[in-house]
């Protein structure tokens, strides 16, 4: 994976950016934390995952900040190496998917319960990142139209979800579904319905018309 944790990466980032906009393309770059699937699992509750083998530290307020920083500074060099848009992956089940879906956010504080609590760490760092790229630079967001899992994210969470984004600074959605632990994948094989994801995106779509809508599978 191409890291973005750290300046000393702008420069070989650069010569990234420039060799796909020199083909006439525009270059966009995303940014992940892979939150259970990491060597160090954390999330925002502690919770044991089919994918790893232990189970997941709960990120503390001061963890969560330090996260909040460090994807708005990654959108700052993703702006300084020539990038067109930074996209935060909030979906999959990563971390700040995790923090979305009542899945796996069992906290009682005001990063855990309701849609808007939940909502929290991901519009913390679409606020944070917006002051580091201004206001042209276009900011995009990953989000899951649904867990497919019972119990998980429905197309309603994610409608609330993607206004409260849309509200915090985010220009473009981006709509798939599934996680890691469950539901994994879904939409993503040869055997799967034509275009799973397009009833996701379209239901965000119409809750938001002026908002750019993306969809993969």
């Amino acid at each position: 994976h191409v890291a973005i944790y750290h300046n000393r990466f702008i420069p070989r980032l650069r010569e990234l950016a420039q060799a796909i906009k020199s083909q006439g393309a525009r270059a966009g770059i995303q940014l992940c934390h892979f939150g259970e699937a990491t060597p160090d699992p954390v999330g925002p509750s502690a919770s044991r995952f089919p994918y790893v083998d232990s189970t997941t530290r709960e990120l503390s307020r001061k963890d969560i900040a330090h996260l909040v920083e460090a994807f708005a500074e990654g959108a700052r060099r993703a702006r300084e190496a020539g990038f067109d848009l930074a996209e935060f992956h909030g979906a999959r089940g990563y971390l700040i998917s995790s923090f979305l879906s009542p899945l796996s956010n069992h906290r009682t504080d005001e990063y855990g319960g309701d849609v808007e609590n939940r909502t929290r760490f991901a519009r913390e760092i679409a606020i944070a990142a917006r002051e580091r790229v201004g206001a042209a630079f276009p900011l995009g967001f990953r989000m899951n139209g649904s867990d497919f899992v019972e119990g998980g994210i429905t197309i309603e969470d994610a409608v609330e979800q993607a206004r409260l984004l849309v509200s915090a600074g985010i220009d473009v959605l981006h709509v798939m579904g599934g996680t890691r632990w469950g539901g994994a994948w879904r939409g993503f094989s040869y055997l799967s319905p034509v275009a799973p994801m397009v009833p996701l995106a379209e239901a965000v779509k119409k809750a938001l018309p002026a908002v750019p809508v993306i969809t993969v599978g």
